[in-house]
């Protein structure tokens, strides 16, 4: 997995990319990713799955930002843009993280921004 933390050039926005090498998103399961529930794992009793795009979702626009998913293979890439406070905030400084594992290329697949 791949973490990527910058802001736009205008300083406006911070942009969030992660990167993974799993086997992608299929097109048609797109438009449920973000919905309550919805995992590509199979059920484990009681145990609930599917929370956290949901939750990521529900955060991402409640603050006035989106996200754009794009699906491989190899992977799928999330990339979210949230607006930075106006006055006085200062936007953090551009950083390239990664995470456990190895960089990823970008998927070719379509895009749904929310």
């Amino acid at each position: 997995m791949r973490l990527r933390l910058a802001e736009d050039a205008a300083g406006r926005r911070v942009l969030v990319r992660v990167e993974d090498n799993g086997p992608g998103i299929p097109l048609d399961r797109m438009e449920r990713i973000f919905q309550d529930g919805w995992s590509t794992k199979p059920e484990r009793g009681t145990a609930r799955r599917g929370l956290g795009l949901a939750l990521v979702h529900r955060l991402v626009l409640r603050h006035g930002g989106r996200i754009d998913v794009r699906s491989g293979p190899p992977g799928a890439v999330f990339t979210v843009e949230l607006p930075l406070p106006l006055g006085g905030a200062e936007p953090p400084e551009s950083a390239e993280g990664v995470f456990a594992g190895t960089g990823v290329g970008v998927g070719t697949g379509a895009g749904i921004l929310r």
